[in-house]
């Protein structure tokens, strides 16, 4: 994360965007590339090609966000180690 930051700052120095999206693609449908974990510094202006990313055009409702974030939390809390359900490896 440090090097993101380091990063950031100097494309934030050198190029003075209004704003910088850090980006992540894990899975087919996040359009993941490159099959290790990395960060996408990505400078942004008003108005630029790339359009918006988040938030979603139609929102979960509360309940489903809720319930979503409370299993995240739980399986937070218990060991994840190894390679989980979706074949990731979570120590690579």
């Amino acid at each position: 994360m440090q090097a993101a930051i380091l990063v950031g700052r100097a494309i934030k120095h050198v190029m003075r965007p209004d704003g910088m999206n850090l980006i992540t693609s894990a899975g087919q449908a996040a359009t993941q590339s490159v099959f290790h974990l990395h960060l996408h510094v990505v400078p942004r202006w008003m108005g630029d090609h790339v359009g918006e990313i988040w938030p979603p055009n139609s929102p979960w409702p509360d309940p489903v966000k809720d319930e979503i974030a409370e299993l995240v939390r739980n399986a937070c809390s218990n060991d994840l180690g190894g390679t989980d359900d979706l074949g990731w490896n979570a120590n690579s």
